[in-house]
């Protein structure tokens, strides 16, 4: 298997306070890793590191490539993450939301291809959540709004998705209803 993240020595610290200290780590393809911890023990932060969404010392090598080698473009075509808040204050529908997975892949101005129109597609299919499609997401409840949220991280399809309290607002029953109904041709989504 490969290496798909790494991080060697990363601290961090807000304000003087230190949250991260020399934290290592390597994730490989097809791995589940969970960071188990205390409210404020530094897990979204962690997360947000490995994004380069913070700046810290220490280093972080995405799909092999030092982080800070690559720009915002070039990790989100490998990355992505799905926050624990997913409140969104425009009403957006749930399609056009998911849609936004696929903004790392098109150019300016560039209409979707009929390659994200079925990457979009297999998403909301993946999270059960194709009925929703033209709801907006401010009248959806909060583990709908999540598996929206899901369904833009695998519209992205990147190798690494990292997820942030990720059944927060999540009925579990549904989530795995929702995944037993996929067919074998569409079940690619192990990186």
């Amino acid at each position: 298997m490969s290496v798909l993240l790494t991080a060697q020595n990363l601290s961090f610290a807000y304000d003087g306070r230190p949250v991260l200290n020399g934290v290592s780590l390597a994730v490989e393809a097809g791995e589940f890793v969970g960071l188990i911890g205390a409210n404020g023990s530094g897990k979204t932060t962690l997360l947000r590191v490995l994004l380069g969404l913070l700046l810290t010392s220490g280093e972080v090598k995405l799909c092999d490539e030092p982080l800070k080698s690559l720009d915002r473009r070039a990790i989100a075509t490998r990355a992505t993450m799905v926050h624990q808040d997913t409140r969104v204050d425009f009403a957006f529908t749930a399609r056009e939301i998911v849609a936004m997975g696929r903004t790392p892949y098109l150019g300016r101005f560039r209409p979707e291809s009929v390659t994200d129109k079925e990457a979009i597609a297999r998403a909301m299919r993946e999270t059960g959540i194709s009925d929703l499609a033209e709801r907006p997401v401010t009248e959806l409840s909060g583990g709908e709004r999540q598996r929206v949220h899901l369904a833009r991280a695998f519209a992205q399809e990147t190798r690494v998705i990292l997820l942030d309290e990720p059944t927060a607002n999540l009925d579990w029953m549904c989530y795995c209803s929702a995944k037993r109904q996929r067919s074998p041709s569409e079940r690619r989504w192990k990186r």
